[in-house]
């Protein structure tokens, strides 16, 4: 399956860019205080350090993550074939489109609010104030919901499996409710490590052993060899 081997290198790269997202928000673009600078807040969200943080780190690291979400389906389905696998795939599939929903317009909506306000449109603030109220914090928490039950699926499939590393299981059950929960940014950034380091251990355990195929079609060629070995040494007994 060398689709899905490369298909799992997608877990880890999409940590680690989620990882350089939830850092940069946190240390460059998180303004708690109500009483900042509206202009600074313009400013910061109209930059374009600011839009590459939330594109390639959540928009693209989300995308990505939902490739590896197929390729650990099919990883899993092929071994062991769990019933479950299935439905930790629609769950997680699910959860990262509505988190896409969300993270899409903070990369998209608020540096052009940004923009708008440094232009003169003092309403951008409360534009901004209603754009991510009800109903986007509600899709948001429903990304919560879905994402950490789909992850925590895969978690029990990872841990079953038999040839997978049973701790990278929790690693990517316990990551996904602190990447998506509405909590404070150091419990993303320690999500994010977690799925850099689970999806790590899995694509590196994965990839360190030869393919099932070829494992099976080296195995069938050794059968008729030992066989026909076998015969040959009474052959020549007798």
């Amino acid at each position: 399956m060398p689709i899905v081997r490369i298909g799992l290198l997608t877990l880890p790269l999409s940590g680690l860019l989620t990882l350089w997202a939830t850092i940069a928000s946190s240390a460059f673009f998180d303004f708690p205080d109500a009483a900042v600078d509206h202009q600074e807040v313009a400013l910061a969200y109209g930059s374009v350090g600011y839009f590459l943080s939330q594109f390639v780190g959540y928009v693209v690291g989300l995308t990505l993550l939902t490739l590896g979400v197929f390729a650990l389906t099919v990883y899993l389905s092929d071994i062991r074939g769990e019933r479950w696998t299935l439905g930790a795939m629609i769950l997680s599939i699910l959860g990262i489109g509505l988190l896409l929903s969300h993270y899409g317009l903070r990369a998209y909506a608020l540096p052009a609010l940004g923009g708008a306000y440094l232009g003169g449109e003092q309403g951008a603030v409360e534009m901004a104030n209603i754009i991510f109220g009800d109903p986007t914090r509600s899709v948001f928490y429903a990304a919560f919901l879905l994402y950490s039950a789909g992850f925590i699926l895969f978690g029990f499939g990872v841990w079953g499996s038999g040839t997978l590393p049973q701790w990278s299981g929790v690693l990517l059950a316990i990551h996904a409710p602190l990447l998506s929960a509405p909590l404070p940014d150091l419990f993303s950034i320690l999500g994010a490590l977690l799925l850099l380091a689970g999806g790590g251990w899995v694509a590196f355990t994965v990839l360190r052993r030869p393919p099932a195929r070829v494992r099976v079609q080296t195995e069938a060629e050794a059968k008729p060899r030992a066989t026909s070995t076998r015969v040959s040494r009474r052959s020549g007994a007798a």
